[in-house]
């Protein structure tokens, strides 16, 4: 799992199983130009915002993008919940 270039874990499916056999919570966090993710039980990553040019301070899309070696694994994530809170 990635958030843009930052690793926030690598595993094997069965290891990754439980915790996404389960909701978890998922945290974006933009400031100063830079992004930090904290997804489940694993340590935050930060990373510099994938587009400087963008307007990060109005996020107006999220880009959720999957993929895997032909297996097929969950792809599933819920954002109902998520809030858009400018600082």
């Amino acid at each position: 799992m990635y958030a843009n270039d930052k690793e926030i874990i690598q595993t094997n499916a069965a290891k990754l199983k439980p915790v996404i056999a389960i909701d978890q919570p998922i945290s974006i966090i933009a400031a100063n130009a830079m992004i930090t993710v904290k997804y489940g039980p694993y340590p935050s990553v930060t990373a510099a915002v994938f587009d400087s040019l963008a307007n990060w301070h109005r996020p107006k899309a999220m880009r959720l993008y999957f993929w895997g070696n032909g297996n097929n694994y969950d792809r599933i994530i819920d954002i109902e919940k998520m809030v858009y809170q400018p600082y």
